[in-house]
C-alpha cells in the first residue's frame, strides 16, 4: 500500500500525544493502514488531489536584509492603516500551472476580504499601534 505524504502526515499525528505505553511496530503498523484506509474514503481527501492546499503563507515577503525589523512586528500585530478604497469584488480566478503542464482554477479573495483577513490576525505581542508599533500603510 503507497502511503500519501498527507497520509504520512495525519498517521504521525494521530500518534502524537498519547499517553499510552508504546506501541510494537506492528501496533503502529496496523494503525497506520487503518488511518490509510479511513484517509481514502474520507471527504477530505479530495482537495489533497483535486484542489489546491498551500502548505505555507503564500504572502511573498520583502527581502528582510533592506527592511527595517519594525515591518515584521508591525505586520505580526496587524498595524495597518488603510488610505485607499479597496474592490469588493472578487478578481477571476487564478490558474495553477503545475510542473508537469497540469492547471488548477483557484478563486481569489476580493481586495476588501483580504484586507479583513490582515486586520483580524491576533497580535503575539502586548504593543499595539497605539502603544508603539508603527502602522503599514495600505
Amino acid at each position: 500500500m503507497r502511503i500519501l505524504p498527507a497520509v504520512a502526515l495525519l498517521v504521525l499525528a494521530t500518534a502524537c500525544g498519547s499517553s499510552r505505553a508504546p506501541v510494537t511496530a506492528g501496533e503502529f503498523t496496523d494503525r497506520a493502514r487503518e488511518v490509510a484506509e479511513r484517509w481514502q474514503s474520507s471527504a477530505e481527501r479530495e482537495p489533497w488531489i483535486e484542489g489546491f492546499v498551500p502548505l505555507r503563507n503564500l504572502t511573498l515577503e520583502p527581502d528582510r536584509g533592506r527592511t527595517p525589523r519594525w515591518i515584521g512586528q508591525s505586520m505580526i500585530n496587524s498595524a495597518w492603516r488603510l488610505e485607499t478604497e479597496l474592490p469588493a469584488q472578487s478578481p477571476a480566478p487564478a490558474e495553477l500551472r503545475w510542473a508537469d503542464g497540469g492547471t488548477l482554477s483557484a478563486p481569489v479573495l476580493a481586495a476588501t476580504a483580504a484586507y479583513a483577513g490582515l486586520r483580524g490576525m491576533t497580535s503575539i505581542r502586548t504593543k499595539s499601534p497605539v502603544s508603539g508599533w508603527p502602522q503599514l500603510t495600505i
